[in-house]
């Protein structure tokens, strides 16, 4: 049986963005895997209608993207849309990582460098917080002493 979870996970749709279609494929399997509805995209240049169209509650988003970089997406997006969670997702320096989300408004990040179990529980954690004021620009980030 599925373990309880404090969001309806069959409600909760996930934009995954990253131009590695590799990495896309995994997310989408350990998201899909727990019951999250998944969209994936290569580039920026699908975003807008998945945002809209589909009432996205969580953009996962790579932040070294050809065209836009994923700190600016974040940006624009958690001053334009105040329900909308943002995760950035990267192999940069954890440090370096964890300072861009906070620049950026991001509600948490990821490390590529962890394992994918690792993702999920951060993307959970995030889903399972409350939405935050976007002045406040305080991410969610993993404790470090963990990794």
């Amino acid at each position: 049986s599925m373990p309880l979870s404090p969001v309806t996970t069959s409600e909760t749709k996930i934009l995954c963005l990253d131009d590695n279609e590799m990495i896309l494929h995994i997310l989408q399997h350990i998201l899909e895997k727990e019951g999250y509805k998944v969209f994936t995209s290569l580039d920026c240049s699908s975003i807008h209608d998945y945002l809209f169209n589909e009432k996205i509650d969580l953009l996962v988003s790579d932040v070294q993207m050809p065209g836009m970089p994923g700190t600016k997406i974040c940006r624009l997006l958690k001053k334009s849309m105040k329900d909308l969670k943002v995760v950035l997702f990267s192999n940069i320096p954890e440090r370096e990582l964890a300072r861009h989300a906070d620049a950026n408004f991001a509600d948490g990040w990821v490390s590529k460098c962890t394992k994918p179990d690792e993702w999920l529980s951060t993307i959970q954690k995030v889903l399972a917080a409350e939405v935050r004021l976007p002045k406040a620009g305080i991410s969610e980030s993993p404790d470090i002493d963990n990794v």
